[in-house]
């Protein structure tokens, strides 16, 4: 009886590939718009709905194991596709070059998963094209998306998806639309009760005017990195659902409170990043959010940077939210407090196209080591004689390893110890460099960052730094170098790519040197490679705007344990961090430290509400204005009054109002 269900299996499995295959043939025979090229298809326009084309491409590749879909032509019109295990890239010429209009009342709405291109399973990318978004569910008000990534709806037990979206812009109808609509979407299918696992990512796109940008809920602590995008005029630019996933959120430029009334709602106050949860919440989830941008568009009252809250259940959340940069708008009234540092403005150099590179070691090992490099130098027992250097090839099991950091996946980068460049009598000094290379193009010049976390293993080495350098080719002779000594915390390395540099090869990455008896390792984490901020301020910049403005920055219900720190909070809110509890149970456990007020002119920095205690609010901040209706431990700040509890009350009712647009309720 056993053979006998494998032989069924084995039959139908055979069949149901057969069938595909055929299927696939069938409609390759009929479309001479698309051409199989090896390894590739090319799809070409018929300057009419090309829906049928783009289904029989995605048949195509996936019977025949092709890995690229290319949209050769310079614009194209799609209803919906639905493709399932598909490995490989559907991808356009670039942003400007390859346009794909969603038609309007292309969706079936009223269907599961109602999506326009639509992935169950596989490791599918989209990359390099514009996406026009129409109300692709003919303005019935219900909800749909452009991408989704879905586990697979036909059997619940595959359950693994890789989504990528690449340098793609996603262009929606604004906040006057009717039906809701999400840009990239990654959950369960809706035939699945267990939710989807693997990864998302999504880079370097631009995402405007929709309901919610990018909407995940991942179960199995699944990665997801958002890093390096713009998200304007949006519902919610970031929502994160009843999830327990790995969230990297760097990098990013998010307009939030800039659409007063979005999804038929009066004074809605569009979110930048919510994460959100009920009964339903799995039990644990991590959110880091780093070096992003955040715009207060001041157009109503109750628009947020960032929101968090948990309905009914306190899960284990582990959150950071980190040297961002929260902007308020400019306004007649208002008087900015003195800043710190001096009045002339230092103005970053853009680069035209900027060399970017963000990991934070929370993914597959293989996939966030891969394009590293590792290189030994061998120097006398003085650690300053050269004597040779020898590539070294092995990340992941020696010289760089992923490992447990004190709260996440950190780059442990340590010495060549099994190696024999030691000498004999291991009198030799070697110095172990881990790093990633690229070759500089003219477009690339301007200024730049290189920043990380340091986080020191028990067994540290005494000489560890951070570095960029630049070498000429094909010669490898070092031209420039620019190091920082690895000490706890953050770190950053800023420098300049001058155009004639052009040609060259940069590195940047960290190196340890040490004799074999020494100890030599580093942690290092939340790596940020990319253009220095071009707005000025900082440390060296200059006067900041004055004015008052609406919405909040981070405001936060339900959830203990969050990290503020390093922060840079800009003019007018009506507060800039805000600490409650909507439930009966209380808040604990905040640490907001390290952070800079000093440009800030909202009616108060820091709200800490009656139900809130043992919130710890450090000294040097530039003394915030603090509002405290609970017992905490105020260090530095001025004492301000304001009614937390209509604060709270207020957030409860906007993170109410989100719930249902996240789950259609």
């Amino acid at each position: 009886m056993y053979r006998h269900h494998i032989v069924v299996a084995i039959f139908t499995l055979l069949v149901s590939n057969v069938t595909l295959a055929q299927d696939a043939a069938d409609c390759l025979a009929d479309a001479p718009a698309i051409q199989v090229l090896g390894s590739s298809i090319e799809v070409t326009s018929e300057q009419g709905n090309d829906t049928g084309n783009l289904q029989c491409a995605l048949d195509a590749a996936v019977a025949e194991g092709i890995s690229t879909i290319k949209l050769v032509s310079s614009e194209y019109t799609v209803d919906q596709v639905s493709v399932t295990g598909f490995s490989g890239a559907l991808s356009g010429k670039s942003k400007s070059g390859t346009t794909l209009n969603m038609a309007e009342a292309g969706v079936d709405c009223s269907a599961a998963d109602a999506t326009v291109l639509r992935f169950y399973v596989g490791a599918p990318t989209v990359k390099n094209m514009t996406i026009n978004v129409a109300e692709v569910c003919g303005s019935s008000g219900e909800q749909a998306a452009a991408i989704g990534f879905y586990s697979n709806a036909s059997d619940c037990a595959s359950r693994t998806t890789f989504g990528n979206v690449d340098r793609v812009v996603i262009q929606g109808p604004g906040s006057a639309a009717t039906d809701v609509l999400t840009g990239i979407r990654m959950t369960n299918a809706a035939e699945c009760a267990d939710k989807v696992l693997g990864t998302l990512k999504v880079n370097r796109s631009e995402i405007d005017g929709l309901a919610l940008g990018v909407m995940s809920s991942i179960g199995g602590a699944g990665q997801v990195d958002v890093n390096f995008n713009t998200f304007t005029n949006m519902g919610a630019s970031i929502a994160i659902a009843n999830a327990n996933q790995g969230s990297s959120i760097t990098g990013n430029t998010i307009s939030f409170n800039q659409a007063s009334d979005y999804a038929g709602f009066s004074d809605f106050g569009a979110t930048g990043i919510v994460v959100a949860g009920d009964t339903n919440s799995p039990n644990s989830n991590l959110t880091s959010i780093k070096s992003n941008t955040f715009v207060n568009g001041n157009e109503g009252n109750s628009g947020y940077a960032v929101l968090v809250g948990q309905e009914d259940k306190k899960t284990n959340h582990t959150m950071w939210v980190s040297n961002n940069r929260f902007e308020g708008q400019t306004s007649s009234s208002g008087t900015a407090r003195t800043p710190a540092w001096n009045n002339t403005v230092q103005t970053a150099a853009a680069p035209a196209q900027a060399i970017e590179y963000t990991q934070d070691w929370e993914g597959d090992e293989a996939e966030a080591l891969s394009g590293w490099l590792g290189f030994i130098n061998v120097f006398g027992a003085d650690c300053a004689s050269y004597q040779r250097g020898y590539q070294y090839s092995a990340l992941g099991s020696a010289v760089a390893v992923i490992a447990d950091g004190a709260d996440s996946k950190v780059l442990n980068v340590y010495n060549d110890y099994d190696g024999t460049a030691w000498g004999e009598g291991d009198v030799n000094c070697l110095q172990a460099n881990v790093y990633r290379q690229v070759t500089i193009e003219a477009e690339n010049a301007g200024d730049y960052e290189f920043s990380y976390i340091v986080d020191p293993p028990e067994l540290a080495g005494d000489n560890t730094v951070g570095f960029i350098r630049i070498f000429s080719l094909p010669s490898y002779a070092l031209e420039n170098e620019f190091t920082q000594v690895s000490t706890p915390g953050e770190q950053t390395i800023s420098f300049t790519i001058e155009e004639s540099m052009a040609g060259k090869a940069l590195q940047f990455g960290f190196s340890t040197t040490s004799l074999r008896s020494e100890n030599s390792g580093m942690q290092y984490d939340n790596l940020i490679f990319g253009a220095a901020d071009s707005s000025g301020g900082g440390d060296n910049g200059g006067g900041e705007p004055t004015g008052e403005g609406a919405g909040y920055g981070i405001a936060i219900l339900d959830t203990d344990g969050v990290i503020v720190s390093g922060n840079r909070f800009v003019d007018g809110a009506a507060a800039w961090t805000v600490v409650g509890a909507s439930s009966s149970s209380s808040v604990a456990g905040w640490s907001i430290v390290d952070n800079t007020f000093s440009g800030s002119t909202a009616a108060a920095d820091i709200a800490l509400a009656a139900s809130t205690a043992d919130v710890v609010v450090g000294p040097a901040q530039n003394t915030p204005d603090v509002v405290d209706d609970g017992d905490n431990s105020v260090l530095d700040g001025n004492a301000v009054s304001g009614d937390t509890e209509a604060m709270v009350a207020a957030i409860a009712d906007h993170y109410a109002l989100l719930w249902g647009l996240i789950t259609g309720d």
